[in-house]
């Protein structure tokens, strides 16, 4: 991984926990100590992160978008584009059916998803994460079951979390996506929450990857699920077909939809 491909996810990973220490750095992606904080050092004289005490946390709201540019393109597109999520999202909500139990995924695109889900829809959503829990705690037609234990980042994801999530049958799993290849499966840069996946994958009738086309072909540092055993993968219009050929000789249903308009 080049050093601006890091620095990408080291920002990335700051995006969706809200703080990040450098021994998470030196776990996710084989770096010293040293070399650690010198990308937060880096990434400190961009405006990019503020550094704190053993870690790092967001310089300001505008995080992302700063990143794409301050950063460079090296790994492709923004992976949160709105138009790519949301067309994304709304489709993956259209998957759902009345009575069904389905587990959202705590990312970006686990929300966007969360936001289109039919005001009629009568289903049980299971996720460990709060800002999705809040999102639709006043849904009525909703049965909103959060998995709990110790919050960081936004997120539940110890053995408590695994606890109550290993109890639950799943109709369908939702996750997005920051990296996708058939040889490594659907894979993210933070490791926080392999438990989880480890524990709800097997017990989920369908697995849904939410991957814009920016991550397709490429891959993160940690694999959450194996690409045989995803059984769909849906991404947007700025996806090359030929990429997704290796996922339809494994069986796996590859749907491109057309980005929402901004």
């Amino acid at each position: 991984m080049f050093i601006e491909e890091r620095h990408k996810a080291i920002l990335e990973l700051l995006r969706e926990r809200g703080s990040i220490s450098t021994s998470l750095i030196q776990r996710t992606f084989n770096v010293s100590y040293d070399s650690a904080k010198r990308d937060l050092r880096i990434l400190e004289e961009k405006g990019l992160l503020k550094r704190t005490h053993g870690g790092a946390i967001p310089a300001d709201t505008s995080l992302t978008e700063t990143a794409n540019e301050a950063v460079g393109t090296a790994v492709g597109r923004p992976c949160n584009d709105s138009a790519e999520a949301d067309a994304i999202a709304k489709y993956a909500a259209s998957l759902i059916s009345d009575g069904e139990t389905v587990f959202i995924s705590s990312d970006e695109l686990g929300c966007a998803l969360a936001a289109f889900l039919p005001e009629r829809l009568r289903a049980r959503v299971v996720t460990n994460s709060l800002k999705l829990a809040n999102l639709l705690e006043k849904r009525q037609n909703l049965d909103v079951w959060l998995a709990g234990g110790e919050l960081r980042g936004g997120r539940f994801y110890d053995s408590f979390a695994t606890a109550m999530l290993r109890r639950i049958w799943y109709d369908c799993i939702f996750i997005g996506a920051k990296g996708l290849t058939h040889e490594f499966g659907l894979s993210v840069f933070d490791g926080s929450e392999l438990a989880i996946y480890e524990t709800i994958i097997p017990a989920a009738k369908r697995v849904v990857g939410l991957a814009p086309s920016a991550v397709i072909g490429r891959n993160a540092p940690i694999s959450l699920c194996a690409a045989d055993r995803l059984s769909c993968v849906i991404t947007d219009s700025g996806c090359d077909r030929e990429l997704l050929t290796p996922f339809d000789k494994l069986g796996v249903r590859t749907v491109i939809v057309e980005n929402e308009p901004e």
